[in-house]
């Protein structure tokens, strides 16, 4: 197959980005509401495979803060107030502020956020309590491989500011992949198969999530996180039902958030149709360490 550049396509909600005539997934960057659902911005739904199926769910009935794949936490404060909870969308907003579209090598694509984090418990709402800088780069396919980067930079705005997970044993918080969850679903790391735990399973620098996503074709889904990534490796929180994936930081204990300097988290998704051997994984792991940094 000749590969063919990545098209982003602006619309009202947000932005389509298509792969020649096929649609590979969509930022959703105005807010959006479904039913009882609480509004939410500033993530990715659907994303597609490369037959054109959805494989992630938005705002299903058994979790309806969750949202295709977001990156978001429960615990933020500022001089030890909470500041509403962004994982359970109240007392929450992402004002995208810019959403910026660009062309890169090699047919690539890439869109530059910029997301204030706002909420009544600081100053009103008025002024943002976080500024996030994400990177969303998306690559041609290839015959058996679709791929994209997000990269995602947070900075405090106000001194003595703390981001944490769940505040329990489990403390998820951060990149959330709600993906489809098919009977046969199974999870390998570079530790070897791994079975969903009531916590996190040990650190990994990238995960492969495997099963019957669609009626018409078997696909894989995997993330690798950069060793850029603070916390890398991170542990994971894995679900085989009505929930979410998620490499974890910081987890339950806050840290500091800095005003000077930027946390980043970065991460590649790939959707393949082969499983593909952990000797396969760990080469991509590599090719995605020596690649340029698109986000310089």
């Amino acid at each position: 197959m000749t590969q063919q550049a990545i098209r982003l396509e602006s619309t009202d909600r947000g932005i389509w980005i298509h792969s020649g005539d096929r649609r590979v997934g969509f930022y959703q960057r105005e807010t959006a509401q479904r039913g009882d659902a609480p509004p939410c911005s500033n993530y990715l739904h659907p994303i597609n495979d490369l037959d054109g199926n959805p494989l992630t769910e938005d705002f299903p009935s058994d979790h309806l803060h969750h949202r295709g794949i977001f990156w978001a936490w429960h615990q933020l404060t500022v001089d030890g107030n909470t500041i509403g909870d962004g994982w359970m969308l109240r007392r929450f907003t992402w004002d995208v502020r810019e959403c910026e579209p660009s062309s890169l090598d090699d047919g690539a694509a890439m869109l530059r956020l910029v997301v204030e984090w706002k909420s009544p418990d600081f100053r009103n709402g008025q002024v943002p309590v976080v500024t996030e800088q994400t990177r969303l780069t998306f690559f041609p396919d290839s015959d058996d491989r679709r791929q994209f980067d997000v990269d995602i930079r947070l900075r405090a705005t106000h001194p003595n500011t703390r981001i944490g997970g769940s505040d329990d044993a489990k403390g998820y918080g951060g990149l959330s992949l709600r993906i489809k969850l098919p009977d046969d679903l199974a999870f390998v790391s570079q530790n070897g198969p791994e079975q969903p735990a009531f916590a996190s399973v040990p650190p990994s620098p990238w995960m492969s999530f495997r099963g019957s996503f669609s009626e018409q074709s078997d696909h894989s889904i995997t993330v690798l996180t950069h060793p850029q990534s603070v916390g890398y490796p991170q542990p994971w929180i894995l679900r085989s039902a009505r929930s979410m994936q998620n490499p974890v930081w910081p987890g339950p204990d806050a840290v500091l958030l800095p005003e000077h300097s930027d946390v980043r988290l970065r991460y590649r998704v790939l959707i393949h149709r082969k499983s593909g051997s952990a000797e396969m994984i760990d080469r991509w792991q590599q090719s995605y360490i020596a690649a340029p940094d698109t986000a310089v």
